[in-house]
């Protein structure tokens, strides 16, 4: 109901406003109905273009972290993870997402040889709050445990990669502003409980690791055999002094 009011800034889920995730995808997704039509086909496309962009960057990835084929297997078991499934297709904001994350540490990665690629992180990273909101920091932490395992400053050192900081809050703050001063109470309140409480499962009183442990072994569990294997082979490799990529990064990617 967005599109009829013309009001891009307040979001509608039927007849009551909707706080729970930042509008860019939704804006996106109202851009594609003007261009070819509101219908739910122009929808799932939107969301789904996403999907297939994560699938396409994490074959890349692998290609580059290993060869052809650990790109290809990443590729393949991204593609039947029951999460990816139930959410890439449809139009969710988690496949959107996790492709600026990954859009994020890949600019790390390059701008060793390119440093003009460095200023991408955070353009990114604001990409990904403007999607997912405070989840879109994800890259953060995942950077951080990176350059630990690496025992490296960069990027941190280069000024170029703190030259884009200031802009993360940009996209996402016209929302913000606008929705604090229509509905100051009930928004804090919404974002509050969905970005806060569900995310630390503080009102189902469940620690955090406990929730991911579960959907990992009742949603993921034809992939552990290979998860498992995997952090054996990079917490042998890092025992034994390694600091190449292919095994610090999906190890800093795990923890974070």
């Amino acid at each position: 109901r967005t599109l009829p009011r013309g009001d891009w800034l307040e979001l509608h889920l039927g007849p009551h406003p909707y706080f729970n995730n930042p509008p860019l995808l939704f804006w996106i997704t109202m851009a594609a109905f003007q261009l070819f039509g509101a219908s739910t086909f122009v929808a799932q496309s939107t969301g789904a273009i996403f999907g297939l962009g994560l699938l396409v960057a994490t074959w890349a990835l692998g290609c580059r972290l290993g060869d052809r084929r650990h790109g290809l297997l990443a590729a393949l078991s991204l593609a039947r993870t029951y999460v990816f499934l139930k959410s890439a297709p449809v139009l969710r904001s988690d496949a959107a997402d996790a492709l600026c994350v990954m859009g994020g540490i890949v600019a790390v990665w390059a701008g060793r040889r390119r440093p003009a690629l460095l200023p991408l992180f955070w353009l990114t990273v604001a990409a990904a709050v403007a999607f997912k909101g405070l989840a879109g920091v994800l890259a953060v932490p995942v950077l951080i445990g990176w350059s630990l395992l690496r025992r490296d400053r960069h990027p941190w050192n280069s000024w170029r990669f703190w030259s884009t900081l200031p802009l993360v809050p940009l996209p996402v703050l016209p929302w913000v502003l606008h929705n604090l001063h229509v509905h100051p109470e009930l928004f804090a309140s919404v974002w509050y409980h969905h970005n806060v409480e569900l995310n630390l499962e503080i009102d189902r009183g469940n620690p955090p690791f406990e929730k991911y442990a579960q959907d990992l072994l009742q949603e993921a569990w034809p992939w552990l055999p290979f998860l498992l294997h995997g952090c054996f082979l990079a917490g042998r490799a890092l025992w034994r002094g390694s600091r190449e990529d292919r095994w610090t990064l999906p190890a800093a990617w795990i923890v974070a």
